[in-house]
């Protein structure tokens, strides 16, 4: 009877080292899979903050009821591209400032800049939280969208060429009745993860569309 209770003690001992060896073992795979998925996620990051550094940057919100003092600074900046521009901010529209006007146009002529079409009035649907564009069919959207064309060829005498969403939020259906009826090339969301966006005005963002953020990532 002791020896067959001794033979249960040996085999119950084996029996918890190899328990504990699968345990580390098991522990030793995890930990390889947390190492890498920590180095893959710093990769990641590493390479967006690169494209982001190395490419092109955007300045939002430009209209000419509003003073933005950015602009100077950015228009110095090697990698500064897209101007985008509120055809009709408050109500009035751009052509009723020509001199304004042509200093934009000057961006491009002087700067390289390339000035793109920033919604149409850049407001929320009346009544609603949604973004301008955020929800409209083809239908609703077209009114908008002709009424900012025609401001924009008279205020700079040629078609727009690029457009992007206030809040980088608009529907299928107008995406596409941009591309195909317009030309025009659109700013993804994508666009807005690789690429370093400022702002006229800070006041209402958050940390992460903040100039001093943009600079660092």
């Amino acid at each position: 009877g002791q020896k067959g209770s001794n033979t249960q003690d040996v085999e119950q001992f084996l029996s918890w080292g190899s328990l504990g060896s699968r345990s580390r073992q098991c522990c030793r795979i995890l930990a390889r899979i947390g190492c890498g998925a920590g180095f893959g996620l710093l990769f990641f990051v590493i390479a967006v903050w690169m494209v982001r550094a190395l490419g092109p940057q955007d300045l939002d919100d430009i209209h000419q009821h509003q003073l933005c003092p950015f602009l100077d600074t950015f228009r110095t900046r090697k990698h500064a591209h897209y101007v985008w521009i509120i055809p009709s901010a408050d109500g009035e529209p751009i052509t009723s400032n020509r001199t304004w006007c042509r200093e934009m146009l000057r961006l491009e002529e002087d700067y390289g800049m390339l000035l793109g079409m920033h919604g149409h009035e850049h407001n929320h649907e009346e009544g609603t939280k949604f973004r301008e564009f955020e929800m409209l069919t083809e239908e609703e959207a077209m009114p908008k969208l002709e009424k900012a064309v025609a401001i924009w060829w008279e205020a700079f005498n040629k078609s727009p060429t690029h457009f992007s969403f206030p809040g980088q939020w608009g529907s299928h259906a107008v995406v596409r009745l941009l591309r195909d009826r317009y030309k025009m090339r659109v700013r993804t969301l994508a666009d807005g993860i690789f690429r370093r966006i400022y702002h006229c005005t800070e006041d209402w963002c958050t940390f992460a569309c903040k100039s001093w953020f943009q600079d660092i990532f």
